[in-house]
This record gives structure tokens, C-alpha cells and sequence, in this order.
């Protein structure tokens, strides 16, 4: 992309090659190759500088000595950082759309926990929802944030920012729109549901229908696109069995955590708590995305993010309004130092 920028039906030559990132496009603007003749791959990097800022504004000491959701993410935030620290040396997509998601849920929560009531912030952290979908299609179900100040802005009669809000995110998704449709003919490769173009160049929707299929089935942990068709039943033992012992662990709790969110669903609306909302849209849109990234192509690089933060946001919120007979903090701090003990001996 650096040097040829993008060439017309690309992905003819090769189908990955029709993959398209906005991830690959920043990586290539900000390589600073011209200090030494080679491509540096920053990008990824300093995007997880920004993460780790955020997480360790949990052991701020002029914050409250409590134990807040948010914190609990920026907690995972350090685990996933302290696993892909050796591992950045390329441009890939998976590493700026977890980061991306997880930096949106943390100041999204710190949004709800001081009762945040404009729709600004909400805003403009949906326009960075948008740019995750340009990152990658796993994270596509993230727009559903875009519900929070959408409501609010029509709520309000805000008709001139509705169409600002409206054309920064066309602005923001059409160069990744515009880019599909150059590299491989299709607006959303490799999935043929939307069939405008008829160019010379464009890739047969029997290629790129086998490539979705392919896509799916490689996130099943197979390599035969044969088992495209295999159901759920017969697929799912093998690919848990694939799992390592954490994120089997993280799958419990996310299945789980499912259902009781649908329980906290279900209370809230039975008693109207109506100060529950912001939390059951957060919580619920994460709880989507997981299911989407699971039961479509449910690679752990492609969604960890999703597995991860559903049992937090459920599990974590159920802890918080658990029992006031106990130090809470204090628990926190000892669950917190194990964690990162642990996690630390791992990563050494």
C-alpha cells in the first residue's frame, strides 16, 4: 500500500489481497520509512500506548478508593496488552480493532458512571464505533452504541447535529467503502449480500462467496471449507478443545453471563429502572458482538475482546452491587495483585 498505493481488481491476483483495512491504509501513511529505508509499523504500538494510558488511570490516587466497572476493564485492557507485547512486528488488523473497542467501552463506562447526560461525548465515541467497522467486519456490531445519543439527539430536536453526526461518519467509512469496491468490485468483500457494481475487474461471486466460507470455517479452527455446513453440535467441541485453559475459562463465564444479563434485562423492566438503561445498552451491544463473533467466525484474534468483556461487564457489575457487608475494595486489591502476579510470571 506504501508504495503502490491501491491498484484496481487486486484481489483477482490474490484473494487476500482484496482484504481491506483501514488499519493497512493508516499503517502505510504513518510507517516512517523515510528514517531508515524500511517500514516501522508504528501504528499498532501507539495505539496500545493510548490503551495502556487509560488502564493505568485506575491506580490514580486522586481518584476514589473504590472499585469502579471501568476499572475492571482497564484491568483486561493490561492483560491483553501484556500478551500482545511481543507479538506487534506486523500491521494487523486484529490488534487496532481490540484496542480500539476496548478504549470505546472503558470511557463509554466512565460516561455512565458520572451520569454523563450530553450527547457529545456519546457522539463522538460512536464515530470511533464507525472506524472499528473499517478496522474489521467482527467488530461491526459495535455501531450499535450509535442508539445512545441518536435517541438522545432526536429526544432533543437536534436536527443540525443529527446531519453533522450523519456526515462525519459517511466521511469516515466512505474511503474504506471506496476502497472495497477498487481492490475487489464488491462494497463489503468478501460477502456478496450487496451486488452494485458490474466492473471488468470484479472478483466472480463464486470466488468471493468461497471465501467468505472459507473465512467462517477457518475461525472454526479448520482448514477444510468442506465443513462450511457442519452444525454447531459437531463444529463447537473441537474448537473448544483448541481453546487454552483461560479462555475456555472466559467462555463459561461469557454463556453464562448471558443469561444473566437477560435476567438483569428482564428485572429492569419489570421495575422500571430506567437508571439501569445506559448500562443494559452497553452491556447488551457487547453481548451481541460476542454472539456475532461466535457463531460466525469465532477465531480467539478475531473477538477476544467481546469474550472477555461480557463476563466482566456482567459478572463484575454483579459484584459491585453485591453485598455491602464486605470490604469490596479490599477484595478488589487482592484479586487485582493475583491477577497481574500471574500475569506478569506468564509474561516473563
Amino acid at each position: 500500500i506504501e508504495e503502490y498505493g491501491i491498484v484496481p481488481g487486486l484481489g483477482n491476483l490474490h484473494s487476500r489481497l482484496a482484504y481491506n483495512s483501514a488499519a493497512f491504509a493508516l499503517s502505510a501513511l504513518y510507517s516512517m520509512s523515510f528514517m531508515g529505508g524500511q517500514s516501522y509499523h508504528c501504528c499498532a504500538g501507539f495505539l496500545a500506548f493510548l490503551l495502556a494510558m487509560v488502564c493505568v488511570e485506575a491506580f490514580n490516587k486522586t481518584r476514589a478508593h473504590k472499585p469502579l466497572l471501568s476499572d475492571f476493564v482497564r484491568i483486561l485492557g493490561i492483560y491483553y496488552l501484556l500478551i500482545i507485547f511481543d507479538e506487534m512486528v506486523s500491521p494487523a488488523s486484529d490488534y487496532f480493532m481490540v484496542l480500539l473497542v476496548f478504549f470505546i467501552v472503558i470511557r463509554w463506562l466512565e460516561l455512565i458512571e458520572r451520569k454523563e447526560r450530553s450527547y457529545l461525548p456519546y457522539g463522538l465515541l460512536s464515530l470511533l464505533c464507525v472506524v472499528v467497522l473499517t478496522v474489521k467486519l467482527s467488530g461491526a456490531l459495535i455501531l450499535l452504541l450509535v442508539l445512545k445519543p441518536a435517541i438522545v439527539m432526536v429526544q432533543e430536536k437536534k436536527g443540525k447535529e443529527i446531519a453533522k453526526f450523519l456526515g462525519l461518519g459517511i466521511f469516515t467509512i466512505a474511503p474504506f467503502l471506496i476502497r472495497n469496491v477498487i481492490l475487489s468490485g464488491w462494497l463489503i468483500y468478501p460477502f456478496t449480500f450487496v451486488d452494485l457494481f458490474s466492473f471488468d475487474f470484479k472478483i466472480p461471486k463464486g470466488m468471493a462467496d468461497y471465501d467468505a466460507r472459507e473465512i467462517q470455517v477457518w475461525g472454526r479452527g479448520f482448514s477444510d471449507v468442506g465443513r462450511y455446513d457442519d452444525p454447531l453440535i459437531k463444529w463447537l467441541p473441537e474448537w473448544i478443545h483448541n481453546l487454552d485453559n483461560t479462555n475456555k475459562l472466559f467462555l463459561v463465564m461469557a454463556i453464562g453471563g448471558t443469561y444473566l444479563f437477560l435476567v438483569l434485562l428482564i428485572y429492569a423492566l419489570v421495575k422500571k429502572r430506567k437508571d439501569m438503561v445506559d448500562y443494559l445498552h452497553l452491556t447488551g451491544t457487547i453481548t451481541v458482538c460476542f454472539w456475532f463473533w461466535f457463531l460466525s467466525a469465532p477465531l480467539i484474534r478475531y473477538g477476544c475482546v467481546f469474550l472477555w468483556l461480557l463476563p466482566v461487564l456482567v459478572w463484575g457489575c454483579l459484584y459491585l452491587k453485591g453485598s455491602p457487608h464486605f470490604d469490596r475494595f479490599r477484595i478488589y486489591k487482592i484479586l487485582v495483585i493475583l491477577f497481574l502476579v500471574y500475569k506478569l510470571g506468564a509474561f516473563g
